[in-house]
């Protein structure tokens, strides 16, 4: 790979233009093409360059746009032709500080453009990615702007500053992003100078946590094709920015390193006396067959060398086993008779190509097949180098499920504290007017249903977060067999009658760690998901099974790279219903992925049975069959005998206040002004701020008379935790109460210090927020 030439990889659609161009119709070009880059040429001769980074120059100066170009562009141009190395390409940009390198032939005609991203994205990871975190290759100096930046400002700051990107911020966190490759489109658009920031930049932003590994951010910008990547910290706020340069340099400190070694070694070599060469030659062969992948020689279709690896890969105990046989024999399986085929025939070599093979035991591999052709004993034989991929392939389709997770859990968490923040403000007024209705049953009735709706819409979202892991989890100890029969109760009436329902329970206990509400829910959905497949069918049924299950070796090869537990409770529910194709078996869990007519499903069931399987450290396995049915098994891993069984926690009824005075401060007007009221109504009397910093000075007035202080935690200008702090200084005391919206998860994650009792997820009851009023003005109550 690394000696791949410059003109394989080049793009060819490079756009070139005459130095007498107008400035303006070498940016609109620059803008139709969406590069980065345009090369000015004479007769088809490269003589200078105009990039997106000189754009802002050109700006901040006030040149004229109908100026030939050959008066601002830059000059002379690094040429060269397309037989160098991707090394010695990459050894130029580093030394000369550029990015683009003009392809030209023997005549010095232009025929192509070589980039950063051109050889990133031919080497790819393998060589890149050693044991970085992003921390060591981002740029910890990023240069920030505020939402309302106009854009000539925002132009000064990048000719000034000479960098490639702006990260807009509000209060340090990334709002959003302009780079140099905005510039194009932006002055073909003859943006007005006073525009702000926030009109213009791209959003959201794609983010990465400082605790990520240089592979995560370089695979997250090739999935999302991005090249700008923000680093955040646990707060949310910047602390870093990744680019594909920060990649491109830090790739060729090594090459170049190694480039250095290579050639050290070279002269080592050349340096031995010719009775030494018996060494080497002993040396290679020794390498050959103790190589890490299989090596395998053929000639007219028969194999005849192969080294360790390669026995060990397909089965064989000794070599003469293997030796001797025919390729086609050795890469046997009907399904993959076409692939042999080509195989065989690709005497002209190949690279990297993936194939399904199996041993002689039967047992399924992906492999990655490179060729070349070589002279063996004077005639013509092809040498293979076989890797197996297998554990490759399973990681990679995890980190992509992990993606479109990620994806969903970003929607949830964005809409989960303006949601919990409305409901606050209904379940509040509903306590209010339920208080003001006690005398009318059917209205108190009402009121009620509308109260437990409010809590079940809560529910969702933290489920949704749940599922993607951005809330955690409320874990305790549960039989499985007696949790399973509870829901099963439960679920019954939601099934018509016409379907049979079956139930084989063990009568082991299968005790496992587990969120009861959560683990509800993967029960439902899929019991939900049983029935809405039996439409239509004759004679219809759902079966449920639970049981004990240990892995054998064909469930650990199945999920190789996986940490097993030792036995698992596996819950198993089955239909004989419409089946799932193979084309969409890979699919069913892919959020808002579904093949029900519209208006029928989300797409977002089972995409919430795989989180909350995969939060419980589970496992779970579909088969089906288009037409016959389709059987989902949940794996989940079981507790050993002396694990603790979860006690059941004793619930009371409102408790009315004694005229205690409580600091109450939240940024939303209307949740502040319904909690208030709450409050007020059931004997507390209350002194409100509407951010941090005003509660501070409150309390500073009247720290004798504060008897507890509750706040929201995510506020402008001072959020509630850091009041608290300057609060408890003032009064080490005094008992404090936090509110969110947001996951607890992400709020509190850097804040042990902060009781798990001392924290209200919106929008709370009022019999819970009286309870945990009391609870923190009576500790030792």
């Amino acid at each position: 790979m690394l000696n791949k030439s410059v003109g394989d990889v080049c793009s060819v659609n490079a756009v070139h233009i005459s130095p007498d161009l107008p400035i303006r119709e070498a940016i609109r070009s620059m803008a139709v093409k969406r590069m980065t880059s345009v090369v000015i040429c004479e007769k088809e001769v490269p003589v200078g360059m105009l990039t997106a980074r000189d754009l802002p120059r050109l700006y901040e100066n006030h040149i004229d746009f109908s100026t030939p170009v050959r008066h601002v562009m830059s000059h002379p141009v690094t040429t060269c032709q397309p037989d160098i190395s991707l090394l010695d390409a990459l050894d130029i940009m580093l030394d000369k500080g550029i990015r683009h390198i003009p392809i030209v032939d023997q005549h010095l005609h232009i025929q192509g453009l070589v980039s950063e991203s051109n050889i990133m994205d031919s080497l790819g990871s393998a060589d890149l990615m050693r044991s970085q975190k992003v921390v060591e290759i981002m740029k910890a100096k990023v240069i920030q702007a505020a939402p309302d930046t106009p854009f000539s400002k925002i132009m000064e700051t990048f000719q000034s500053n000479k960098i490639g990107s702006l990260v807009i911020t509000d209060h340090g966190i990334p709002q959003g992003i302009i780079t140099e490759r905005d510039f194009p489109q932006l002055m073909v658009d003859q943006t007005a100078a006073h525009t702000p920031a926030q009109q213009i930049m791209s959003q959201p932003i794609v983010s990465i946590s400082i605790h990520a590994s240089a592979q995560d951010a370089l695979l997250k910008m090739h999935q999302t094709h991005i090249h700008h990547l923000a680093v955040t910290g646990p707060s949310g706020l910047i602390k870093g920015i990744i680019t594909r340069s920060c990649f491109f340099q830090d790739l060729g400190r090594y090459l170049i390193r190694k480039l250095v070694m290579t050639e050290r070694r070279i002269k080592a070599l050349s340096a031995l006396q010719e009775d030494s060469l018996i060494n080497i030659e002993n040396f290679y062969i020794e390498a050959t067959e103790n190589a890490p992948h299989a090596i395998v020689l053929y000639k007219l279709g028969t194999i005849i060398y192969a080294n360790k690896s390669a026995c060990q890969m397909f089965g064989f105990e000794k070599k003469r086993d293997f030796i001797g046989h025919l390729l086609s024999d050795v890469f046997k399986h009907d399904e993959f008779k076409h692939e042999q085929d080509q195989l065989i025939e690709q005497d002209s070599g190949m690279r990297d190509k993936q194939f399904h093979l199996c041993t002689q035991q039967g047992s399924e591999f992906i492999a990655e097949v490179s060729s070349t052709v070589i002279v063996f004993e004077g005639e013509t034989a092809t040498l293979l180098t076989i890797k197996d991929i297998t554990e490759q392939q399973v990681l990679e389709e995890r980190f992509r499920q992990a993606q479109k997770m990620e994806a969903v859990g970003t929607l949830a968490g964005g809409i989960a504290h303006d949601f919990n923040n409305m409901l606050a403000g209904i379940t509040g007024n509903i306590f209010l007017a339920k208080k003001r209705a006690e005398s009318d049953a059917t209205l108190s009735k009402k009121l009620h249903d509308i109260e437990t709706l409010c809590f079940k819409a809560s529910e969702v979202v933290s489920q949704l977060l749940t599922f993607s892991r951005k809330d955690a989890v409320k874990m305790q100890s549960l039989p499985m067999p007696t949790f399973v029969k509870e829901t099963l109760k439960l679920v019954r009436v939601g099934i018509p009658e016409n379907i049979k329902v079956q139930y084989d329970i063990t009568s082991k206990p299968l005790m496992v760690l587990g969120d009861a509400t959560q683990l509800n829910q993967i029960i439902i959905n899929l019991l939900n998901n049983a029935r809405d497949s039996l439409t239509g069918v004759i004679d219809p049924y759902i079966k449920v099974y639970l049981h004990e299950s240990k892995p054998d070796n064909k469930f650990k090869q199945k999920h190789t790279g996986e940490t097993l537990a030792d036995g698992y409770a596996c819950l198993t529910i089955a239909d004989n219903g419409s089946g799932i194709s193979s084309r969409d078996i890979d699919k069913v869990f892919e959020p808002f992925f579904t093949t029900k007519a519209e208006g029928k499903g989300t797409g977002l069931g089972l995409a919430m049975v795989y989180g909350g399987v995969q939060s419980h450290g589970g496992i779970i396995d579909v088969d089906s069959t288009p037409a016959h049915g389709t059987s989902f098994h949940v794996y989940l891993p079981l507790l050993d005998d002396s694990a603790a069984k979860t006690s059941a926690n004793g619930k009371t009824g409102l408790i009315e206040g004694q005229g205690e005075l409580i600091l109450l401060a939240d940024d939303d007007e209307q949740a502040l002004s319904i909690t208030r009221e709450v409050l007020e109504s059931i004997g507390y009397q209350v002194m409100s701020a509407k951010n941090g910093k005003e509660a501070v000075a409150i309390f500073e007035n009247n720290r004798d008379a504060i008897d507890l202080f509750i706040t929201d935690v995510v506020m402008p200008v001072l959020g509630g935790i850091e009041a608290a702090r300057e609060i408890r200084a003032l009064k080490t005391t005094l008992p404090v109460l936090f509110t969110t919206g947001y996951a607890e998860a992400n709020v509190f994650v850097n804040h042990a210090d902060i009781d798990k009792d001392q924290i209200i997820t919106k929008p709370a009851h009022a019999v819970l927020l009286s309870q945990r009023i009391r609870k923190a003005l009576s500790p030792k109550g």
